[in-house]
């Protein structure tokens, strides 16, 4: 219990001043523990195989403005999406799926019996894929589950600024070779897995929007909506044909409106004109003055003839001329002693020379008057059914306006399961690698640094535990202190003499 205090510090625990001066007590063999551990530590640093380091980024692609199509994926579906989960990528690592896919892309590689996949600290130590091959007797299955238990030793991925969106892929290797083919099988797993995903999503939303479709087609009478917009279309052809009608039979009634104005015009202008009254005394003297006129103008006649053909004539010709012409001016006097024609004698002959034209305009006129009649009729009746016709056709548009939203609603949900049906085929992973790896580099498991701190460590307490140890075993007195610490009653009077 005595020879325990000295060790011991309130403060610190371990009295490292009292330590120091039992390091400088016990150099020697201090420094030959310190010396064999550091030696140690060295043939084990040299005697590490190198390991062989690569690593690729990689970023969503979500996020990415070089890719707008995978970035509008979810708006151009109509489907709310925050990107890329950063725990779907880093979780890839401890997924038995992925490394199994990352396994079976490995054995199906040429350079698979080239590989090596074991990370011993010591080396030589490394079992060739051709080791493991002859291990399993060559059953693919039982060369998958090993690979599976071994994979997530060779690979890491992380998120290093912690953004969520950029992401490095480490790899390391006992080779060069393994290294190059493990980064770039990983990647392509990567990628593919990617793209199963994306797939699963686009599958799922059209599942979804499947079923959404079914019940809503259930709750609208689709057909109903398809025969209701035939009969309005049937409805709109028939509607342009009746306002054609509608408009030629109106030009046809204005046409016929203006020729029974005119008709009638005439027919009551030769109506008045007929019914005027006549002077008969007068007209009996018209008749005389026209027989006189006629007489005189037969009379002039024959005498013209007669006188061109008797160049010389006889004397009974020029009594007949003579006779010609007496009678010629007795008939101009009666013709005189009558007077001139009177406006009665005009009109009655005027009424007797148009006595036929009267009545076919009167006849015109009832014809075009039972024409007009016909034509409002005609036109009455399409008028009719022009306004019958529009009062469907607005029912059936109310109908349709009702049926319209969900219509729609159907039209689109249909037009988005193809697209998603589209996409689940030519869709891209929602991840971009990039063009180039780093080279890969040979590094030490355990790294100088990391050895040197982890020596310095063992030293400071296995000599702490030698210092302690050798200081209970040891008997000597080498100073007053090893006196009080094994009889503290002793006093000390002085010290004795140095005997060389």
């Amino acid at each position: 219990m005595n020879k325990l205090a000295p060790l011991i510090d309130g403060t610190t625990i371990i009295n490292f001043t009292f330590m120091g001066k039992l390091f400088k007590r016990y150099l020697k063999s201090s420094l030959v523990i310190a010396a064999t551990l550091f030696v140690a530590g060295m043939v084990f640093y040299v005697a590490q195989e190198n390991f062989y380091w690569t690593s690729i980024s990689f970023s969503d692609a979500t996020v990415d403005n070089s890719d707008a199509g995978l970035r509008n994926l979810s708006s151009m579906l109509g489907e709310k999406k925050g990107g890329l989960r950063a725990t779907d990528i880093l979780n890839l690592r401890s997924s038995i799926d992925f490394n199994r896919k990352v396994a079976e892309q490995l054995i199906s590689s040429e350079f698979f019996n080239q590989l090596r996949f074991d990370l011993s600290i010591l080396g030589n130590s490394g079992e060739s894929a051709k080791a493991l091959r002859k291990k399993c007797n060559d059953n693919e299955k039982c060369l998958i589950e090993v690979l599976v238990k071994r994979l997530p030793k060779f690979y890491q991925i992380s998120d290093k600024d912690r953004s969520g969106v950029n992401f490095v892929l480490e790899v390391k290797a006992l080779d060069v070779l393994t290294a190059n083919v493990l980064l770039k099988v990983i990647a392509k797993s990567v990628l593919d897995s990617r793209i199963d995903v994306v797939r699963l999503s686009l599958k799922d939303q059209e599942k979804m929007n499947t079923n959404i479709l079914v019940n809503k087609k259930k709750e609208v009478d689709v057909t109903s909506f398809y025969e209701t917009q035939e009969e309005r279309d049937r409805l709109d052809n028939e509607m342009k044909e009746i306002q054609a009608k509608v408009d030629h039979q109106l030009n046809v009634l204005t046409t016929l409106q203006d020729n029974l104005s005119s008709a009638e015009a005439n027919y009551q202008h030769s109506k008045s004109i007929s019914s005027k009254t006549i002077d008969n005394d007068e007209v009996d003297v018209e008749l005389r003055r026209k027989q006189l006129r006629d007489k005189i103008e037969k009379l002039n006649a024959d005498l013209v003839a007669l006188e061109d053909v008797s160049a010389n004539p006889s004397e009974a010709d020029k009594e007949i001329i003579a006779q010609f012409k007496a009678e010629i001016s007795a008939a101009k006097k009666k013709l005189r002693s009558l007077g001139k024609a009177s406006a009665s004698a005009n009109t009655r002959q005027f009424v007797e020379l148009n006595k036929e034209k009267v009545q076919s305009k009167e006849m015109e006129y009832r014809v075009l008057k039972d024409q007009m009649a016909n034509a409002k009729q005609l036109y009455d009746e399409l008028v009719l059914k022009k306004k019958d016709v529009l009062g469907r056709k607005i029912k059936t548009d109310q109908n349709l306006e009702i049926l319209k939203p969900s219509i729609e609603f159907i039209k689109n949900l249909e037009m988005k399961i193809e697209q998603m049906k589209l996409l689940s085929v030519t869709v891209g992973p929602d991840v971009r690698f990039d063009s180039y790896a780093a080279t890969p580099e040979p590094a030490k498991k355990i790294s100088l640094i990391v050895l040197a701190g982890c020596l310095f460590i063992l030293e400071f307490f296995v000599l702490i535990f030698y210092l302690s140890f050798r200081y209970f075993l040891d008997s000597h007195i080498y100073d007053e202190s090893d006196i009080h610490s094994i009889s503290p009653q002793l006093k000390i009077i002085g010290n004795g003499p140095r005997y060389e």
